[in-house]
């Protein structure tokens, strides 16, 4: 997990789903846990999974749109 001036982050990458014996499907639900921070505006998690990479965004402000389109 990282902290950044509002936002926090964490990540899954293929090892980590063996290591946790995850599916990819299975690791989309560990975004809730980065919500119990609530001193921070965006939470982001993102999964690797071969050459796939996606991001979960979740906010408690309803900016999780606006910082998609910010990331492209």
């Amino acid at each position: 997990m990282k902290v950044g001036d509002g936002f926090l982050w964490s990540w899954f990458d293929d090892e980590d789903l063996q290591k946790f014996d995850l599916d990819y499907e299975e690791a989309e639900g560990y975004v809730a846990p980065l919500l119990k921070v609530k001193d921070k505006e965006f939470f982001v998690l993102f999964k690797k999974y071969g050459d796939l990479l996606k991001g979960s965004i979740r906010s408690w402000s309803g900016k999780a749109a606006w910082l998609a389109q910010q990331l492209g």
